[in-house]
């Protein structure tokens, strides 16, 4: 493929007090405690990260044609060189989100409007601040030859008896049911439906979300007058399902994508992976899972169980592979 390919992030800095704030007054304003699954710290916290996810663009993905980093319209920007760089821009909520949606601290409400980023290349990638291109990868890792994306999905879901316990889960089951009846069940093994996303860096046509958004969108904004997520909330593997139903998407297991130390039975598997997550709690294993599967996306992911003295073990792991984040 010869089309430039963009990348995104939804992204809030922890380091900004006003934004802290201003979150806190909206939780307080619409009954939301600061304990609830949709407004825990680990949320919003680390926000830093995004320096080392940056620097493995950069260096892993060169090709990648303009970042676009999405920010609420009243957070400050720390001085870093990485925002200098002149492939970056940063874009306000308002720029991409109706008014009557704002304000809003729900990343699957900010992740619904990103396909309407000005300028925004038609094939682009999308990444959390916590995930890296850890090792080479060319534009053909993400899209076919054909100019449709790869879709990266793991293991089926296992059915959850108490959604309330895995909101998250039931987020994903909002979105797969609009597919569902729309389209049909779209069975077997060549379909992203009812399965667990790779929680990594996933590619998009900026054409395929605003169509799909088009056909579901009173649906999918059912969930924004509360701005934090909740029940109603649909994820954003909606976009994944659109494109396996209507035929502009390649689906592809994720090769090994772990939140444990591997188990026994994970011997059996080849020694290298398309993408990696850390479970929170576990980053401290990453280098040996890395020595052994070669990751080329990793993902450390947060919880409520992440400590301060995790994150600075992560930052000083990640200074040794990135010595050029300069604090």
């Amino acid at each position: 493929m010869t089309q430039p390919v963009d990348l995104v992030y939804v992204w809030c800095w922890d380091g900004d007090p006003n934004w802290l704030a201003k979150r806190r007054a909206v939780a307080e304003r619409h009954g939301v405690a600061s304990r609830s699954v949709s407004n825990m710290s680990c949320r919003y916290r680390g926000g830093d990260m995004i320096r080392f996810s940056l620097a493995s663009a950069a260096r892993n993905a060169p090709w990648i044609a303009n970042v676009f980093i999405v920010v609420d319209d009243d957070q400050s920007l720390p001085d870093w060189p990485e925002l200098r760089d002149g492939k970056v821009r940063v874009v306000r909520l308002a720029e991409i989100i109706p008014g009557r949606f704002l304000p809003t601290f729900c990343s699957d409400t900010i992740e619904h409007h990103v396909a309407r980023i000005p300028d925004l290349s038609e094939s682009f990638l999308y990444a959390n601040d916590d995930m890296l291109f850890w090792d080479e990868v060319a534009p053909s890792f993400f899209f076919a030859p054909d100019g449709y994306p790869y879709l990266r999905f793991g293991a089926p879901r296992k059915p959850t008896a108490d959604p309330g316990e895995m909101p998250y889960r039931q987020w994903l089951d909002n979105a797969d049911r609009l597919v569902v009846g729309a389209f049909g069940s779209c069975p077997g093994r060549r379909s992203p439906i009812g399965r667990l996303p790779h929680h990594n860096v996933d590619a998009y046509l900026k054409s395929d979300l605003l169509a799909c958004y088009d056909r579901f969108h009173e649906e999918i904004e059912a969930a924004f007058d509360n701005p934090f997520r909740n029940p109603k909330s649909v994820q954003r593997v909606v976009y994944s399902d659109y494109a396996s139903a209507v035929g502009h998407g390649h689906f592809r297991r994720a090769t090994f994508n772990t939140n444990a130390r591997a188990s026994w039975w994970r011997r059996l598997l080849p020694s290298w992976s398309d993408s990696l997550q850390i479970a929170p709690g576990r980053w401290r294993e990453a280098p040996e899972l890395f020595a052994r599967f070669h990751p080329k996306l990793v993902c450390f992911n947060d919880g409520p169980g992440t400590t301060d003295e995790d994150f600075s073990w992560l930052r000083g792991y990640l200074e040794g592979i990135f010595p050029e984040v300069r604090r």
